[in-house]
């Protein structure tokens, strides 16, 4: 008859912890008697690991593409084996958002358009229209409104210019405008079709791309006519947002060969607060949780101050409250509207310094921490209840108290575009659909502005101020934007609320031309517009049409929240791909509505490993991943010993005198997170 020796251990007993990975002594320095097996008798389990931790807390998103003149291309090169290298590399060609327009004249019923850099809108070898990149191709600026280009009416010319079939219209315009990339998918589709043709017999190689969506990754495949060619892309701005590798790669036969590729660089994140969120199922007595549709819309649009009422005697509803070094309140009001980073200090720096008649700074540090400066003492009274919300900055709603400068204890990621000139400039809205458990995720537009013209540099230059409301609005539009230019219907007022005399303009903006943003000032934005007679009129009004961006996430890069968490699949929910409302052109935009329903509840159970044990006597898979584990403990309390597996496992020597348990999640990658919780468990040990 076997001989059982049942040991109590508790946690703080360790010798050694970090967290999830316990280490104990055995008392007496080891066990009476030789062991054979051990077997978890109980364990008073605490439920205490947040549904976002830090180790996945990053919502990864993507807006519009936008390609300019150094990242437009994609440079390969191909070398057969009898062959020397090649003169020139293999030139994939996509045209640019934006491109000046030199000229644009009338001839013999055309127009002709002079680019100021190659359009890139046929192949070049075959000078056939690239079909994706005429979706929304329109030349604007002009005096006359857009004017919307078809593949049907274009020919190619030469690289940098094209005519089009028109009856009239276009003669004035500035830019050339192509609609922005909406996704990777999107991308990948431009890539092909310019690279069709375009490896002739001197070369023999076809290429194609393809974008993955579960792994995020873009798939290269090449196919050469003659065996053993080496094929390599050259390094270039494109190729490395792509995540293409530019080691040279041997296709060994003539078919298709997927050329080695990592994940992309389309998408920037930011980050959740860590913590218990709702709506769940399972209660765990801790308190509020956090709505996880808020925090997601808090993240996003973290810099964005919605329009609202504002207190008596002040312009704005957001307010920062500051005393100064001799305890002297202040108040600055913050202008509604959406922000950068960089505007948004310019904008505090200005106010608090004026407001407390001394040198203050607002800045931001390499770790993305805001910093608040002066230069003697003073106090941030975020606990004021006429106080800003303080997160938005990464501080606590707690006075700070006796020193000149407070760097934020928290950090405040805003998530950029692939080439790191932009930032995500969305309002993110979420929303659940209650009888079917899902979130529901839609990018919207600022609202329509009210722009006063306060200076003009020339007749297609000008400075406005920006109105909602009729309160002082943040545009928060970005250098390369375009916004539709309509008549004023609303009066517009000046910073102190007050009603100003702005006539509307006198320019016939009936048919909504388009303007080129070329600089955000905070509440001022410089247009390039077209040369509309009273347009620039200092003083006079009109409004600004701005359009939402394409926007795209992605739930399998490092730290990223889990899917399951909210309904989606693994990999990138993509624009034009994965959305519920399709536009003119096929495409699937959003709102994105989650295919399965959200979990924000504790696992159904965790993973204990016991480093002692020999042999495996559990073998636990998921996601691809197996492991042999000591014990799989169910976290329902009323189900946990008849759940609990296995009950013994064979032990690597007889005479324990150290081990270490650790527990994990069910994917075996995440440690479980105790922070520092405290329980006990019983350990059986088999005598024979």
């Amino acid at each position: 008859m076997p001989e059982v020796t049942t040991l109590c251990f508790h946690t703080r007993d360790a010798v050694e912890r970090d967290d999830s990975s316990i280490t104990f002594e055995m008392p007496h320095r080891q066990l009476r008697s030789t062991a054979v097996k051990v077997a978890l008798a109980s364990c008073e389990f605490p439920m205490v690991q947040w549904t976002i931790e830090e180790d996945w807390n990053r919502l990864y998103v993507c807006e519009g593409l936008r390609l300019d003149e150094t990242s437009r291309y994609i440079d390969i090169v191909a070398k057969r084996p009898d062959e020397t290298q090649p003169d020139r590399p293999l030139r994939i060609l996509l045209p640019t958002h934006l491109n000046a327009v030199a000229s644009a004249q009338r001839r013999g019923g055309k127009l002709v358009v002079e680019c100021a850099t190659p359009h890139g809108l046929f192949s070049e070898q075959t000078g056939r229209p690239l079909m994706p990149a005429f979706e929304e191709l329109r030349l604007v600026g002009g005096s006359d409104g857009d004017l919307l280009i078809r593949a049907e009416q274009t020919t190619r010319i030469s690289p940098t210019s094209f005519s089009v079939a028109c009856v009239k219209g276009g003669e004035s315009a500035t830019y050339l405008c192509g609609s922005i990339i909406h996704s990777p998918q999107h991308l990948c589709e431009l890539l092909t079709h310019a690279a069709r043709g375009l490896a002739d017999e001197t070369f023999g190689l076809k290429v194609a791309f393809r974008y993955d969506a579960t792994t995020d990754r873009v798939q290269l495949t090449a196919v050469a006519d003659v065996p053993m060619t080496m094929v390599r892309i050259l390094p270039s701005p494109l190729a490395t947002r792509c995540g293409l590798s530019t080691h040279a790669t041997r296709l060994e036969t003539t078919s298709p060969t997927v050329m080695p590729s990592e994940s992309t660089a389309f998408f920037d994140h930011v980050e959740m607060p860590p913590g218990f969120y709702a709506p769940c199922h399972r209660p765990m007595c801790t308190g509020q949780p956090l709505r996880f549709a808020n925090e997601m819309e808090r993240a996003v649009n973290r810099l964005y101050f919605p329009v609202g009422k504002p207190e008596e005697g002040f312009a704005s509803p957001h307010l920062l409250v500051f005393a100064d070094v001799a305890g002297r309140p202040h108040v600055v009001s913050i202008p509604c509207g959406r922000y950068t980073p960089q505007t948004i200090c310019a904008l505090l720096t200005e106010r608090m310094s004026e407001e407390a008649g001394c040198s203050m700074e607002v800045s931001r540090t390499e770790d993305d921490r805001f910093v608040f400066e002066c230069e003697d003492a003073f106090t941030l009274m975020f606990h004021h209840p006429l106080s800003v919300d303080a997160s938005r900055f990464g501080f606590s709603a707690q006075p700070h108290v006796g020193l000149s400068t407070y760097v934020a204890p928290h950090p405040t990621r805003f998530a950029k575009s692939a080439d790191g000139r932009r930032y995500v400039s969305n309002m993110v809205r979420v929303s659940e659909l209650g009888s079917q458990k899902r979130f529901e995720i839609h990018a919207i537009p600022p609202p329509t502005m009210t722009a006063v013209v306060v200076e003009r540099s020339d007749a297609r230059t000008i400075e406005v101020s920006t109105f909602a409301n009729r309160r002082a609005f943040a545009s928060g539009l970005q250098a390369g934007d375009c916004v539709r230019l309509c008549p004023s219907t609303t009066p517009s007022v000046d910073n102190n609320g007050k009603e100003v005399d702005t006539p509307p303009v006198e320019a016939d903006l009936s048919s909504a031309p388009t303007a080129v943003v070329l600089e955000n000032r905070g509440l001022n934005v410089i247009l390039s517009v077209p040369s509309l007679d009273g347009l620039d009129t200092v003083g006079s009004s009109l409004s600004l049409s701005p359009t939402a961006e394409p926007f795209s996430m992605c739930f399998d890069k490092p730290h990223s929240i889990p899917p399951h968490l909210m309904g989606f699949r693994r990999g990138a929910v993509q624009c034009g791909i994965d959305g519920s409302v399709r536009n003119a052109h096929g495409r699937l935009m959003s709102p994105f509505i989650a295919p399965n329903v959200h979990c924000l509840d504790h696992p159904d159970y965790i993973i204990m490993t016991f480093s002692e044990a020999a042999g495996a006597t559990l073998e636990h898979t998921y996601d691809g991943i197996t492991r042999d584990i000591f014990c799989k403990l169910s976290l329902y309390p009323l189900f946990r010993e008849e759940r609990m597996l296995p009950r013994d496992a064979l032990l690597s020597e007889g005479n324990v005198s150290r081990f270490t348990i650790a527990f994990w999640n069910p994917d075996m990658k995440t440690p479980y997170r105790f922070h520092g919780a405290e329980f006990s468990f019983s350990l059986n040990f088999v005598h024979p």
